[in-house]
């Protein structure tokens, strides 16, 4: 496995075991490793800077009730509210230096995701449909991290969307089709949809969104008043962020959540390594 830079692995940590009746072999706590040591490198760079972030989706679910990955997971999905991450934008290619990679569509043209991933660039974690891409982009094991954006009220909000999905297909449409992509025309497409989805910043909004992700999609739509505090709970062999209103997250994405339910949420899609370079299989 590649060496990790930002944590030092508990004895032992890599070897097969049981958890909830599910095998977590020692190739998936390979991916897990480097995943904790992105979010060791990430927390200490929000600790620099004073930004926030909250622990989000199977992630959240698995500190809560695993104090830990979900067995059958491999991804880790972090959120930041619109100005923190904004401030991770501006400073992160600095800060995530080689073997780590931060990346945007504004750093690693071609991209396209919508939200910041950061990679380990000595590792591989590919999505199987994009081998053969047209722009070739950094795809090493990765956490997610997503902007949280107000909400507008709800007769406002259908218009809005449907401004959305106009914006963002017009993006991709264009990056889709073209191989030889103009960059600063591209960043124009990226900079009408961010400018979008931040309308709403100025308001005093009850409900938030992960808007650069999913952009009607009920799992994505959060109240506010469920990240006015927050409380840290062990994950694995460290400390995590997580909403203190994360019972009611947890409902809205997941429904009865608190009893494990052995569905697959790991990436079928995508192929891991963590010993060898994703641009070896490019």
């Amino acid at each position: 496995m590649v060496e990790l830079r930002s944590i030092d692995l508990p004895k032992d940590y890599l070897k097969e075991e049981m958890r909830d009746g599910f095998l977590v072999d020692e190739k998936r706590k390979q991916v897990w490793a480097v995943e904790l040591d992105l979010f060791s490198k990430f927390v200490t760079i929000c600790s620099k800077y004073k930004l926030k972030y909250y622990a989000d989706a199977g992630t959240l679910l698995g500190a809560v009730r695993h104090k830990g990955f979900i067995p059958w997971d491999d991804d880790m999905d972090f959120v930041m509210f619109r100005d923190d991450y904004d401030k991770l934008c501006q400073v992160g290619e600095k800060e995530f230096s080689y073997p780590y990679c931060f990346q945007t569509e504004n750093v690693d043209f071609g991209s396209i995701r919508g939200h910041i991933q950061i990679r380990n660039s000595c590792t591989t974690g590919i999505l199987l449909k994009e081998i053969g891409k047209k722009h070739k982009v950094n795809q090493g094991i990765f956490i997610d991290i997503f902007p949280i954006d107000n909400l507008p009220c709800a007769s406002e909000r259908k218009d809005y969307w449907r401004e959305l999905y106009r914006l963002r297909d017009k993006g991709k449409k264009y990056i889709d089709e073209n191989e030889t992509a103009d960059r600063k025309v591209f960043a124009q497409y990226c900079m009408d949809f961010e400018n979008c989805v931040k309308k709403y910043a100025g308001i005093k909004a009850s409900k938030v969104a992960l808007l650069s992700y999913e952009i009607n999609n009920k799992v994505g739509n959060r109240f506010m008043k469920d990240y006015e505090a927050s409380v840290e709970l062990p994950f694995e062999f460290v400390k995590m962020r997580i909403p203190a209103g994360y019972r009611n997250i947890l409902r809205i994405i997941y429904g009865s959540w608190s009893k494990p339910q052995m569905i697959s949420t790991d990436h079928k899609d995508v192929l891991f390594d963590a010993d060898k370079p994703y641009y070896e299989y490019l």
